[in-house]
């Protein structure tokens, strides 16, 4: 628990930007996958379009 409003303030900035990362970070790990599993069966052509 929180001492001072800073701190709770802090707190809860954690919580918003430690969500905000999970959900990128999940993004990132499914695109990689994907991009991986494109490139084993051979469909590179659709693999090249994950690039920007």
């Amino acid at each position: 628990m929180a001492n001072t409003a800073s701190a709770a303030k802090q707190a809860r900035a954690a919580i918003r930007r430690r969500e905000f990362n999970r959900v990128l970070l999940q993004a990132a790990r499914s695109a990689q996958k994907k991009l991986l599993s494109l490139i084993q069966a051979g469909k590179k052509a659709e693999a090249a379009k994950l690039f920007p």
